[in-house]
Parts: structure tokens; sequence; C-alpha cells
């Protein structure tokens, strides 16, 4: 399970890294967001499809409700 990261989890972090799925950003934040918390080797070891699905759900988290709305009538 993934939490929506708080301002201390993105500490050592660009948010820009992390909203453009930079690989070494989403690494580093896995462990702190991830329940039951996932290793940095852990996350180095996912599959890319896994790491790029994460990188989704982790931009989603940015996103406001305006623009969710807009991604669900796009996508029905």
């Amino acid at each position: 399970t993934l939490r929506k990261p708080k301002a201390g989890d993105l500490r050592g972090l660009t948010l820009q890294d992390v909203l453009q799925s930079d690989v070494a950003a989403l690494i580093k934040l896995l462990p702190r967001i991830s329940s039951p918390a996932l290793t940095e080797h852990e996350a180095s070891e996912l599959e890319a499809d896994d790491l790029a699905e994460i990188g989704g759900t982790v931009f989603g988290f940015f996103m406001t409700p305006a623009q969710k709305a807009v991604i669900k009538q796009l996508t029905g």
C-alpha cells in the first residue's frame, strides 16, 4: 500500500524529480511511503512496468480534484 507523501517524506528529493517519475527519486521515496515498507534495494529490484505504475500512483497524489475529474472523463 502506498500513502500520499508528507513534506518530510520528500526530504532530499526534488518535487520535479518525483513528479517526472525519476527512477532514483522513486527508489528513495518508496521506502518512506510504502506499507509494509520496501527497502531501497527491494524498490530497485522492481520490474520496470511496476515502477512505472507506482510513478503514476505517486503523480496522482499531487493532482487536484479537477485534474482527476478530467482524467476520469477522458478514460471513461
